[in-house]
């Protein structure tokens, strides 16, 4: 039998989170030639372009420096583009190029499909409760989150 942890939400959302990435990395890489972060990066670029690289990493969850690696390979790639901000001289504007809007549109196509396969066995009821809650407990995660950097800032500023 096995023994779960205390913190058994977390550790079962870590692992679903897990196994998400593994099935996202292996099809990105298999349909697109992308980087699993690429896919996301699209897939996010598709639904709210333009934004900033700072607004991008914020809604994947990622710090900045995590993905201006990852915007330069893709713009090589040719299915990113950078314009400068009109209201903000100095931040650049991501957008997709038309070859990033075509894999958008296939990764959107291929969505309900993944949907339907990754939430089987679960009732109507079901999927609006999580629905519901998901928000909440990725708030929850983004205070802790911000909470853990103060502490670290707070240690390093007293070391």
């Amino acid at each position: 039998m096995e023994r779960r942890p205390p913190n058994y939400l977390a550790a079962s959302l870590v692992a679903l989170a897990n196994y998400m990435r593994r099935v996202g990395s292996l099809r990105f890489k298999q349909k697109y030639g992308l980087s699993l972060v690429e896919g996301w990066m699209v897939a996010r670029l598709g639904i709210a372009a333009p934004m900033s690289v700072d607004e991008l990493a914020s809604r994947a969850g990622l710090a900045p420096s995590q993905i201006s690696r990852v915007i330069a390979d893709m713009s090589r790639k040719r299915l990113v583009r950078r314009r400068t901000n009109r209201d903000r001289r100095r931040e650049a504007e991501l957008d997709l190029t038309e070859r990033g809007r075509e894999i958008y549109t296939d990764i959107m196509a291929d969505a309900p499909d993944y949907h339907r396969r990754l939430t089987a066995g679960l009732s109507r009821s079901e999927l609006e409760a999580l629905a519901s809650v998901l928000p909440r407990l990725i708030q929850n995660a983004q205070a802790i989150l911000r909470q853990e950097q103060a502490v670290s800032s707070d240690r390093e500023r007293d070391a």
